[in-house]
């Protein structure tokens, strides 16, 4: 459920990753697999909306020194 919240609201995800780092010390082994599946689901989802902006970013930059507006 906290991996859901994350991924549709990845501004909460500074919140949420070290509520995620306290289950993993979490005795029972599926919940520290939860844990580590839902993290991976969060940074994969983080490192793709930060490599779209990227490479928005750096279009648009292209765009201006070409004088393209």
């Amino acid at each position: 459920m906290i991996g859901e919240i994350g991924l549709k609201h990845l501004e909460f995800v500074p919140e949420i990753v070290p509520v995620l780092m306290l289950v993993l010390e979490d005795l029972v082994p599926a919940v520290a697999r939860q844990a580590i599946t839902c993290g991976i689901s969060l940074f994969r989802a983080t490192l793709e909306k930060l490599a779209i902006q990227v490479f928005f970013y750096k279009k648009i930059d292209l765009l201006n020194q070409l004088g393209i507006s």
